[in-house]
């Protein structure tokens, strides 16, 4: 499945190799969406929305509710994967779904759910397979270039989800949602929402549950036990056979809630609550390296597990807008909880291989909590005068305090006791911005922004691994950040825009605590904050009535870039570290082309690839960058204009997704290089409504039964099976 390499291609040769294995992966997809097309017919009928020019100018990618529900999209990583420039990662050794999008991983690509950021406040991201989107009315996906009101920290852009509030005096929706696959029952999703909005009050209320049994395995893996009979877990192998994946089950449960008052027209006032709980295990690797403990040559894996990450979030908020002046204030409280069961790590034995297996079969483990909360304020407001002028400013104060305690499961209680306390951080971060936007004359608008971040470490203590104790606050850090862009609008359906962004991320709490190449994981208080300049040139349009169009180049260059240096000589410590001057660049597009009421079809793509002007740590490749990336679907009516009695709108929809060959990690000048291959996905759907308020769907994801991998060594998912029923009314 993956393979090591000394050199590799670079420049236009790789990306004309990447081409090369695009179109030879996809020759049976396209084989088998010929085959679902070939029953249709040319006629005239209705037409793509056309493209939309806004008075407020934006480059955001927009996902709609429509969209994530026409796709089957249950969560956050789910509806990132259909945008260029996103990459997906999963698995290692948190299982863990994240991304990166542009060459910034999670970190400094903050999300939002109504203004609030949705971390792991330690880590700065999180686990985004744990956050379901049934609540949702939008995700705005912003790259390199953002409004300077949404803060500090988006390094390289941001993603806005919003919640959707009640619309109609009654409205409620209903979704049941079953999953199958070679081994039966998988999971299933339920969830339930209903809301009212009156004159003077609205509130609407969602619950979303979902209970994954397991995901299976492509029918062509191999196990590592296949190779080696002899090797069976606690006799030195892997415990990962073919079949289901280990420890692969998880339960999610969110319920969130919207109340709010309308005492006259410009005034809007709120609440928002959300819980949200999840359980979840670590896939061990399906095939490892070795390891020799006492002596012993065994397989290298780890036994974790997540038995809550649990969240609470409240929201107080209130909005004033009229044709002239728009004003916002927001205050919340973020509650994050999380416990690690880890076997069995503790008394100095290391949690791998045989050790872990027979601690996990003895249920022996140690425990560690965290203990987080968040608190922010954030006020922004804009006036807008002599009708071509418009001044916006914001103010933000974000405070996060991250506890962590462990103990001995059925022996002694961790909780919230001093003795058992390993690490505590507190601090602040603020933000002042300015923006003013002006349309100097017609077609042309242009905006500019200022903003300086402060961050403000109040308390850093932490027990480190050789016993000694670290007690030490780093200075405050006031960085700078500006951008600027222009839209023009050729005609009402096509428009060019051009922006620049100067914008910075702190390390994150994480990577300040970080281990270093001692072994000694003593603080890593070092580290500087990273800087981008992010520029961008675009086009959208609407063409012959029939074709969207969205694309975009990008430029970004990165200062003081904080990656994970591996040491290569024994024991392999790890550690954050500064890549100075590093550049991203690539090319990206969408479009979508609607032929007649029959056949509509649409896809994205995206190109990315990076210079290393200067590593200080000698890095030559960074992992997670394939160099080619694309999906496209087919929208296939068959039945359009032709009454079928018993069910109506039925729709055929094919996907497919392709993504490029990669390194698994970042590497320093002689070490291996482990190249993980190219591969492509094929899904098909079906859907139709039962009834005016009913909808039911079937679809089939991994067609093929692909083996493929998003990190090395941890394999996903095969073919699988989905039966969904929606109502709403």
């Amino acid at each position: 499945m993956t393979q090591s390499v000394k050199n590799r291609k670079t420049g236009g040769a790789a990306f004309l190799q990447g081409l090369y294995d695009f179109c030879s992966h996809c020759g049976r997809a396209l084989f088998f969406a010929a085959l679902s097309a070939a029953p249709l017919f040319a006629q005239e009928g209705e037409r793509l929305p056309e493209a939309e020019v806004k008075a407020e100018k934006e480059t955001a990618e927009h996902i709609t509710r429509e969209q994530m529900d026409e796709r089957g999209d249950s969560d956050l990583w789910e509806a990132m994967r259909w945008i260029p420039g996103v990459t997906q990662s999963g698995g290692g050794q948190r299982d863990e779904s994240a991304f990166t999008l542009r060459g910034s991983d999670a970190t400094g690509v903050p999300v939002y759910v109504d203004g609030v950021p949705w971390i792991d406040p330690s880590r700065g991201q999180i686990d985004y397979t744990r956050f379901l989107t049934g609540d949702l009315e939008s995700i705005d996906i912003n790259k390199g270039y953002t409004s300077m009101l949404l803060g500090a920290n988006n390094l390289g852009g941001a993603v806005i989800m919003r919640l959707a509030k009640p619309k109609k005096p009654f409205e409620a929706a209903l979704k049941t949602s079953w999953d199958f696959d070679g081994g039966g029952y998988a999971g299933n999703l339920q969830s339930f929402s209903a809301g009212t909005r009156l004159n003077l009050f609205y509130a609407k209320a969602t619950f979303q549950w979902r209970d994954v049994d397991h995901w299976r395995l492509p029918e062509s893996f191999i196990a590592h036990s296949d190779d080696e009979p002899g090797e069976t877990p606690g006799n030195n192998g892997n415990p990962q056979d073919s079949g289901n994946r280990l420890w692969s089950g998880s339960r999610d449960l969110k319920i969130s809630a919207i109340f709010g008052v309308t005492p006259f027209e410009p005034l809007d006032i709120w609440v928002t609550y959300s819980y949200s709980d999840a359980d979840k295990g670590f896939n061990p690797p399906a095939v490892a390296g070795r390891i020799n403990i006492g002596g012993v040559d065994q397989a290298n894996y780890r036994v974790w597990e997540w038995p809550y990450l649990r969240r609470h979030t409240a929201t107080v908020n209130s909005a004033l807008k009229t044709d002239t002046l728009q004003a916002n204030l927001m205050g919340y409280f973020d509650k994050f909880d999380n416990r690690l069961n880890t076997y069995p790590v503790f008394g100095g034995n290391p949690g791998c291989g045989n050790n872990a297996w027979n601690a996990y079969l003895n249920n022996v483990y140690r425990v560690s909590d965290y203990d987080d909360w968040t608190a922010g304020l954030n006020l922004d407001g804009a006036y807008s005068f002599l009708e071509i002028h418009k001044i916006s400013a914001a103010f933000q104060w974000r405070r996060t305090d991250h506890q962590v305690f462990s103990g001995k499961i059925n022996n002694e209680n961790p909780e919230h006791k001093d003795k058992y306390r390993d690490e505590h951080e507190n601090e602040d971060i603020f933000f002042a911005g300015l923006e003013y936007a002006i349309d100097p004359f017609k077609p042309l608008n242009a905006v500019i922004g200022f903003g300086l971040d402060i961050f403000s470490p109040n308390e850093l203590w932490k027990k480190n691994s050789n016993g000694s104790i670290t007690d030490t606050v780093t200075d405050n850090l006031f960085i700078p950040q500006w951008s600027a862009a222009l839209f023009y609008d050729l005609s009402e359906k096509h428009e060019l825009h051009i922006s620049y962004a100067k914008k910075n991320r702190f390390p994150t709490i994480f990577e300040r605590t970080s281990a270093t190449n001692t072994g000694t994981n003593k603080p890593n208080l070092g580290l500087k904050p990273v800087e981008s300049h992010n520029l961008e040139f675009g086009y959208k349009g609407f063409f012959l009535e029939r074709i969207n169009i969205n694309t975009s180049v990008y430029y970004n260059f990165v200062y003081n870039l904080i990656t994970q240096i591996q040491i290569n000589d024994p024991p392999y410590n790890t550690m954050r570290d500064n890549v100075n001057k590093t550049a991203f660049y690539g090319f990206e597009g969408a479009m979508e082309l609607y032929l007649n009421d029959y056949f509509s079809v649409g896809g994205a793509f995206g190109t990315q690839f990076y210079e290393l002007a200067h590593s200080e740590e000698k890095y030559v490749v960074l992992g997670n960058m394939p160099e080619l990336s694309c999906n496209a679907y087919m929208v296939i009516m068959p039945f359009a204009g032709i009454d079928t009695k018993f069910f109506e709108n039925i729709k055929i929809i094919p996907r497919f997704e392709y993504v490029g060959s990669r390194y698994n990690s970042s590497y320093v000048k002689d070490a291996e290089k482990v190249l993980l291959p190219s591969y492509v996905l094929t899904h098909i759907k079906l859907s139709c409504d039962i009834t005016k308020y009913a909808a039911l769907s079937f679809a089939i994801n991994n067609i093929f039964d692909e083996l493929y991998e998003l990190q090395q060594y941890f394999p996903q998912a095969g073919r699988s099976f989905n039966l969904t029923l929606e109502a709403k009314y």
